[in-house]
Formats: structure tokens, sequence, C-alpha cells
């Protein structure tokens, strides 16, 4: 879909990729969202903003991140030291210094136990322990563990 011939460049300074036909947009130092006619659907009043996944978007407010919603509206509070976007209906958060999992309704449902943990895909996620990683399924269940591996470029996997 083509933007319409009204969206003036001009309006922003920047504009990040559409998603589901809303794009972020900076405005004097906070995060909104635009339509693809250039209009404010979500009013710039967050310090960070991610892109809409599995219909929830990432924000941080006053040093926390938090979820809204596509109208703007803030359905996950603004609770987690960190949190990333959904996959495959889990989100990445952090409390405090470990990471757990929410779903759509803001549920713990992985306690943060992980000192390292990336995003779900295809239902798996790797994850770092306090003595090795792993990958752990959708219910928190590992299914593989390992000790910790140095590689010849210092990373730890």
């Amino acid at each position: 879909m083509a933007i319409a011939a009204q969206f003036r460049t001009e309006d922003f300074k920047a504009a990040l990729a559409f998603v589901d036909g809303m794009a972020r947009v900076p405005v004097h130092n906070k995060f909104g969202y635009i339509n693809r006619l250039g209009e404010i659907v979500v009013a710039p009043e967050f310090d960070l903003a991610g892109p809409h996944s599995e219909e929830l978007a990432c924000v941080k407010i006053d040093g926390h991140f938090g979820f809204i919603n596509e109208a703007g509206r803030l359905v996950i509070a603004s609770r987690f030291s960190y949190a990333d976007d959904f996959r495959d209906g889990r989100a990445r958060v952090c409390i405090g210094e470990k990471y757990g999992f929410i779903n759509h309704d803001g549920e713990i449902v992985i306690a943060p136990d992980f000192f390292g943990a990336e995003n779900f895909e295809n239902g798996l996620c790797y994850v770092e322990t306090e003595d090795g990683v792993g990958y752990i399924n959708r219910e928190g269940e590992f299914i593989w563990r390992g000790p910790y591996v140095e590689s010849r470029s210092g990373s730890l996997r």
C-alpha cells in the first residue's frame, strides 16, 4: 500500500517502518504512532516504543516497560525493567536482573529465573542459567540443557 499524497515528510523528522498500518514516530523526544495518512493515531507519550507484534506493542514509560494495544491503551502495566516484543505468545521481560516470560494478559507464565534469554521462535527459546545454557519450550520446561562452552570468538554459546 502506498503512502497517501497528503503525508508530508516534513511533519516528522523520522518515522520507523509501518507494521500493520502504523509506524512509530519520535515527536519532541517521545514516541507515538501514525497511520499511512500521516495522522497521529497514538499520542507521542512514550520514552521508547516498539512495533505492534501479536496486537501489542512494548513501550517504555517513566523507566519501566509495559504493553499497549493498537488503540494506544496501556493493557499490561509498565512494571518491567526491560521487555521485548511478543513472539509465539510470549514476551521476554526482565524483573530485577533476571528474565522470564509473560502471556498476552501480562501474567508471568515462565518465572524470571534466567540470567539471559532470547525470544521464542518456533516454540523454543535459548536461555542461560547460573550453571549452563539450554532451550525451553513455551511452558518453560527444558528440552535440552548443557554446560557453558567458550567459543573462539569469546561467546558463551
